[in-house]
């Protein structure tokens, strides 16, 4: 069953991974990748194995100045071709007349209209803030209604949560190279990759990434530092809720988890021969779900957005994925991670590509 081709996408990746290893390390070697979309080889349909694939094939692309550059050519791009962009500036709702849209309503009341609107917030969050006023807008009589796809989406799997480290070190910290990947197999394999809810359950060997972009680009720290980030996979709010974790005051829900994190962290760095670093941090900033979810609008402070299991209620890859054109208002599109065909720059990019066709 596992070499038909098609019917060992139906299969998990560690599924797949046991047919053709029985060390755990070398599967470790070929699901790791799973991090790069929040999931894990338990949950991560058997199409993800590309993403292995493409790392051995392809590689990495890194954009030297880092991802300011990218996005400063895109608005180039963009404003060449006669588009005004407005900055620092909330949109507070999509406009819907008719049963089309037409405008958004900007921060202060101001609106903007026009003939199409395409929205590159998180699509959950669209659904759940954006169209909340909505109500059953619907272009045709047997489209669903706002709210009831905003329930929808809402209840769907999503990505984990991240507490993400951001560190000004004042040293070079050699061991590391520009990704480095410290992972939990063998020790504690399974419980490395469960969702982490409190500090308690914090394995010895997490799983976690570090990105340490001068080993390619010198300009990213002054000379003799690093600026080091490091991703670390915790549960969402979502999962938390269902554990019983309730947000109180504001910083309090993953306030234990971030301390344990960091703690963790860097014991994992002094045992891999990276030395005492903690001392060399002259400048630190830390973001946990809660604050990254308020900060990019990323429903349930997933850092990935949905899931992408095969399955709607999976979160949906590809075709299962929201669809770019909105079914229940006219003239809306979606772009972005949280429609089709999924999470990552590439994606993303191709996903705009298709909407573009269909606006078009």
């Amino acid at each position: 069953w596992f070499s038909i081709p098609l019917v060992n996408m139906l299969f998990s990746i560690d599924d797949l991974l046991k047919a053709w290893f029985q060390d755990e390390r070398l599967r470790a070697l070929f699901s790791f990748q799973t991090l790069y979309v929040g999931l894990t080889p338990y949950n991560s349909p058997g199409a993800l194995c590309l993403l292995a694939g493409t790392d051995l094939t392809d590689g990495v692309w890194y954009p030297m100045g880092g991802w300011k550059g990218v996005k400063d050519t895109l608005a180039g791009l963009a404003q060449q071709h006669g588009v005004q962009i407005k900055t620092n500036v909330s949109v507070e709702e999509v406009i819907v007349s008719g049963g089309r849209a037409v405008g958004v309503k900007l921060q202060g009341g101001v609106e903007e209209r026009g003939d199409v609107v395409v929205v590159n917030a998180d699509t959950p969050y669209a659904y759940q803030k954006l169209l909340e006023h909505t109500g059953q807008a619907s272009p045709s009589a047997d489209a669903p209604s706002v709210e009831s796809t905003a329930d929808d989406l809402d209840g769907r799997e999503y990505s984990c949560g991240v507490i993400a480290f951001f560190w000004a070190v004042d040293c070079k910290v050699d061991y590391l190279r520009h990704h480095t990947i410290f992972l939990g197999t063998p020790f504690e394999e399974k419980k490395a990759w469960t969702p982490i809810l409190e500090a308690s359950q914090m394995p010895e060997r997490p799983n976690f990434y570090v990105h340490c972009p001068t080993r390619t680009d010198p300009s990213a720290a002054p000379e003799g530092c690093e600026s080091i980030m490091v991703l670390f996979p915790v549960a969402n709010m979502q999962q938390m809720a269902e554990a019983g974790f309730v947000p109180g005051e504001k910083g309090e829900l993953y306030r234990e988890l971030r301390a344990a994190a960091r703690k963790t962290v860097l014991q994992r760095f002094k045992d891999a021969g990276c030395g005492d670093i903690e001392k060399h941090i002259v400048e630190e900033t830390v973001r946990d779900p809660e604050v990254i979810g308020e900060l990019y609008n990323l429903h349930h402070g997933a850092t990935f957005g949905l899931s992408h299991g095969l399955l709607p209620w999976q979160g949906g890859l590809a075709m299962t994925r929201p669809a770019p054109r909105a079914p229940e208002v006219d003239k809306l599109y979606f772009v972005g991670a949280g429609t089709r065909p999924g999470n990552g720059v590439p994606l993303v990019l191709m996903g705009a590509g298709l909407t573009s066709q269909l606006i078009l």
